[in-house]
C-alpha cells in the first residue's frame, strides 16, 4: 500500500514538473516559433484582439505557415477605448451587434501574402492591400512627434514582432476603417461644393462612387484632383452656374459625355490611385526615356484627354499652372484625393516624348505580383479575357496553351538595373503564324519617331513586323540573338504623324517564329 502511495506521489510530482517545464517552454519560446494566432493567444496585452479573432471565426487564418501576413494590433486598453467611441461595451458586444463590421475590422488591420518589417515601409500607399481589399498609407514624421504612422494618425509604437508566418506591429490607436468614397468625400465636404455640384449636374456620380468592377479581385481605385471653392472664387467662379457658363457656354446637354463640362469633371479623375510619392516614382521609372523637365502625360477618365505633370522643385506642376495644396494624400475607400490650387481646365499637349509601358494597361488585378520589385524573376501566364482590349492576340494553333504572359524581375537582377520601366515585360510565344496587338494609352498629337525597347533572347527569340494602326512600318522588332540575351532598342519608324490625341494600335506579326519580350514603346517628337 505504501509503495502504491509512493508511486502515486512520484507520478504526481513528475506530471507537475512536466507541466511546469511545458509552461516555462511556452513562456520562453521564441516568438518566431509561434504563428500569429498563437502569439496573440499567449500575449496578455493583446488578449482582447485574440478574443475578437476567435469570436469572428478567423483565428485559424492567422495560423497558416504557408501564407505570410502583416498584422497591426493594439493593446486591450486601446481597443476598449475605441469600442466605447463606437458604443460597444466589449468585444463580445461588438461581434454580437455587427459581426460583418467586426470581420472587416480584423481584415482591415491585416495584410495577407506579404510580411512587412519596419524597414519595408515607405511613404505613401503600402504596395499590398489588406485582407478587406483596402490600402493603408504609411507616413514618416520627424521632430518631437517623429515616427512611422499608418493612415496618418496611428503611430507604430512596437514593431517587427517576428512570428512564424510574418510580422506583428503594435499601434498607439486603432486604424478606423475608411468608409468615404470619392463621391461621399465631395458631397460631405462644403469646401468642394462647386465641383460636387458639377459632378451631380453631369450625372457622373457613379464613376466617383464605384468600388468594384467586373473582376472581383480588383477594386476600382482612382485619383481625384479637386479644386476647392476658394480657388474657383479667386478666378471669378462663384457657383455652378458661373462654372457651366465658363466651361460649357451655350450647352445644356450636361449628361452627354461629349459636353465640355462633362469632360471637365471626368478630367479630374485618373485611373489607379496615386499618392504624391507614387507620382514622384513615375518620374523616376521613366527617367531613361523622358525629359524630366518636360514631364509626362497621364490619361484621365475624359476620353483622350491628358494631364501634364511636371516637376516643380520637390513638388509637381499640373498643366503648367496648378500645384498640390497641403490638403493632399487624402485617403478614401476607392482612391486618393489631392486638392489643387488651380481650375485644372483641359490642356491639349502636343508632341511630348512619351514612353508607353507595354504592361501598363494589362489586367494587373489578375497578376499577383504586378510591378513588384522585391521578388525574383517569374513569368505568369495571362488570359485573353483579362487582357482585352488592352492586349489581344492570334496564335498558331488557335488554342495554343499559355501563349502570352507577364514577366517581372527584381530591379538590378541580370545586370539590368533601371533599364526597363518597372522591371517587367510583356512576353509571348505565338507560333509560326501569330500576332499580338497593344492598345496604347493616348499619345499627344504630333509627329514622332517610334522605337521599341525589348530584350533579345538567345536561340528562342523571334522576329516581328510592327504595324501602327494597320500600316506596316519600315523597321522590324528583332528578339532573336544566336549568342546571348541582350537589351535592344529597335527603331520601327522614323516618322509617323498623329493628327489628334488618341490611343493607337501597335501590332507585331511573326516573321520568324520565336519568343517575344517587349518592355516599352518610345514616341520621340520630330520638330
Amino acid at each position: 500500500m505504501i509503495q502504491k502511495i509512493v508511486y502515486s506521489c512520484v507520478a504526481v510530482i513528475v506530471l507537475m514538473l512536466a507541466a511546469c517545464q511545458e509552461e516555462e517552454e511556452k513562456r520562453f519560446m521564441p516568438y518566431d516559433e509561434l504563428s500569429a494566432q498563437f502569439y496573440l493567444k499567449e500575449s496578455v496585452e493583446y488578449s482582447d484582439w485574440y478574443k475578437l479573432l476567435h469570436l469572428v471565426g478567423m483565428e485559424e487564418s492567422f495560423n497558416f505557415a504557408s501564407v505570410p501576413l502583416t498584422c497591426f494590433v493594439v493593446r486591450n486598453e486601446v481597443l476598449a477605448a475605441y469600442l466605447q467611441t463606437k458604443g460597444y461595451e466589449s468585444v463580445e458586444k461588438m461581434v454580437e451587434s455587427d459581426p460583418e463590421f467586426a470581420k472587416r475590422f480584423i481584415r482591415y488591420h491585416t495584410v495577407v501574402a506579404r510580411s512587412y518589417e519596419l524597414a519595408d515601409f515607405r511613404n505613401g500607399k503600402l504596395r499590398d492591400s489588406t485582407a478587406s481589399g483596402d490600402y493603408l498609407v504609411c507616413r514618416f514624421a520627424d521632430g518631437v512627434n517623429g515616427g512611422v504612422y499608418i493612415n496618418h494618425i496611428c503611430k507604430i509604437v512596437r514593431w517587427d514582432i517576428k512570428v512564424a508566418n510574418g510580422y506583428i506591429h503594435e499601434l498607439n490607436q486603432v486604424i478606423d476603417p475608411v468608409v468615404e468614397t470619392l463621391h461621399t468625400f465631395l458631397t460631405n465636404n462644403a469646401r468642394y461644393s462647386i465641383f460636387a455640384q458639377a459632378v451631380a449636374l453631369t450625372g457622373n456620380e457613379e464613376i466617383f462612387s464605384r468600388m468594384d468592377i467586373e473582376h472581383p479581385k480588383m477594386r476600382s481605385r482612382r485619383t481625384l484632383f479637386v479644386t476647392p471653392d476658394t480657388i474657383y472664387q479667386e478666378n471669378g467662379v462663384n457657383g455652378i452656374e458661373e462654372l457651366q457658363a465658363r466651361i460649357s457656354p451655350g450647352r445644356t446637354d450636361f449628361t452627354d459625355p461629349g459636353n465640355p463640362l462633362n469632360l471637365y469633371v471626368r478630367y479630374h479623375l485618373v485611373e489607379r490611385d496615386y499618392s504624391s510619392s507614387e507620382l514622384g516614382e513615375l518620374f523616376d521609372v521613366q527617367t531613361k526615356f523622358i525629359d524630366k523637365t518636360q514631364g509626362y502625360t497621364m490619361p484621365t477618365l475624359a476620353e483622350n484627354k491628358l494631364l501634364l505633370i511636371q516637376p516643380d522643385g520637390v513638388a509637381f506642376l499640373f498643366n503648367k499652372h496648378a500645384r498640390l495644396t497641403d490638403r493632399h494624400n487624402i485617403q478614401l475607400r476607392n482612391g486618393f484625393a489631392h486638392e489643387i490650387d488651380g481650375l485644372l481646365e483641359i490642356y491639349e499637349p502636343e508632341s511630348i516624348l512619351t514612353a508607353v509601358d507595354a504592361t501598363e494597361a494589362m489586367g494587373f488585378w489578375a497578376i499577383g505580383d504586378y510591378q513588384n520589385p522585391s521578388i525574383n524573376r517569374f513569368m505568369q501566364p495571362v488570359s485573353a479575357q483579362d487582357m482585352a482590349p488592352a492586349v489581344t492576340w492570334i496564335t498558331t494553333p488557335p488554342n495554343k496553351v499559355n501563349p502570352v504572359g507577364y514577366i517581372c524581375f527584381t530591379l538590378g537582377s541580370y545586370n539590368r538595373k533601371s533599364n526597363y520601366l518597372h522591371g517587367d515585360f510583356l512576353w509571348a510565344d505565338l507560333g509560326p503564324v501569330g500576332e499580338i496587338t497593344l492598345l496604347t494609352r493616348p499619345i499627344p498629337r504630333g509627329t514622332y519617331k517610334v522605337t521599341v525597347n525589348a530584350r533579345q533572347i538567345k536561340q528562342e527569340g523571334g522576329t516581328f513586323q510592327p504595324y501602327i494602326d494597320g500600316v506596316k512600318t519600315e523597321g522590324i522588332l528583332n528578339i532573336y540573338n544566336p549568342n546571348y540575351d541582350n537589351d535592344v532598342t529597335n527603331e520601327i519608324t522614323a516618322r509617323v504623324a498623329f493628327e489628334t490625341t488618341r490611343a493607337h494600335r501597335i501590332t507585331f506579326k511573326t516573321t520568324k517564329v520565336g519568343q517575344f519580350e517587349l518592355d516599352a514603346l518610345i514616341f520621340t517628337p520630330i520638330n
